[in-house]
């Protein structure tokens, strides 16, 4: 089954009223690291383990504990031989390194396009630059491990204009995004960066093509509906990301987990629903979400 098929919600919940975004369900990078751990699974026997969280999706997470794939918040306990899967967001470099010298049997479902910045940042790295920058949330998975392969090089996490100002500059700087970054965000700190004159700016943007293509559709969406349900974990960053974007255009817009949050206010007298999702959102939720909101009962006039 091809990702178009997997990610498309069933006609019968398609109605004049909903108007479904191009892009749900589960992207390229987290279906990936699903199949993976499953494939660990039929090839080692449960359990495996997987470093924190596989996807930002609880429900997702606990179908697969049920198959046997266990998130741990630590490796230390496991034994040399225990299959320990690293998710799709990456990790630090020390902390794989950590792992393979425990003689753990290491699966990297690191997303390929996490992969790819995190080299990245290592070429800056090596190349010589004085600076590397990195746009998004500090505290995130993703940006934790871009941010160590960075090493000895001064790098920064910054998520505005206003927290770029903040840094004193100079020589040569480079500059990656976490890549479920906004690029409305993205841009205007490069173009922050391009009007100084005192630095030599390298830039590599690293944000993923589907994070850009669900951004899009999702504020065609919010331009054109009376209310939006942003479908996704409430620990979901690029969910609430999709969310904060869809608020600021159309202040009917809602983050919602699982069917049983909609609310009949959030949709009365909408004419029109837009469903949009975050990229670790099962089709199976959104349609049900589609299902009920479709129905008389979920919308009230």
């Amino acid at each position: 089954m091809n990702t178009q098929q997997r990610n498309t919600v069933p006609d019968q919940v398609a109605t004049p009223c909903l108007k479904c975004s191009k892009y749900i369900g589960f992207c390229f990078g987290v279906q990936r690291a699903i199949e993976m751990a499953r494939e660990a699974v039929a090839g080692h026997g449960a359990p495996i383990r997987t470093l924190g969280p596989l996807i930002h999706n609880p429900q997702v997470v606990a179908q697969l504990r049920r198959e046997g794939i266990r998130d741990v918040k630590r490796f230390t306990h496991l034994k040399p031989g225990a299959v320990l899967v690293i998710r799709s967001h990456g990790v630090p470099c020390a902390v794989e390194q950590r792992m393979r010298a425990r003689g753990l049997k290491v699966i990297d479902a690191t997303c390929p396009f996490v992969k790819k910045a995190q080299n990245l940042i290592a070429s800056l790295a090596r190349d010589g630059c004085d600076t590397i920058l990195v746009v998004g949330e500090p505290q995130h998975p993703e940006v934790e491990g871009l941010v160590s392969y960075g090493t000895p090089v001064r790098v920064h996490v910054v998520r505005s204009v206003e927290e770029l100002k903040a840094l004193k500059l100079a020589g040569r700087v480079g500059v990656v995004a976490q890549t479920t970054q906004s690029p409305a965000c993205f841009r205007k700190i490069i173009a922050s960066l391009k009007r100084r004159q005192d630095i030599q700016l390298t830039v590599h943007d690293t944000i993923c093509r589907e994070t850009n293509r669900r951004q899009r559709d999702a504020l065609r969406l919010a331009r054109q509906c009376d209310a939006i349900l942003v479908i996704g974990g409430k620990n979901s960053a690029n969910t609430a990301r999709l969310h904060q974007r869809c608020l600021a255009i159309n202040p009917r817009s809602f983050h919602i987990e699982q069917a049983d949050e909609l609310t009949p206010e959030m949709l009365r007298g909408a004419a029109t629903v837009g469903l949009v999702s975050g990229a670790s959102t099962p089709v199976s939720i959104i349609a049900e979400i589609a299902r009920i909101a479709a129905a008389p009962a979920g919308r009230p006039q």
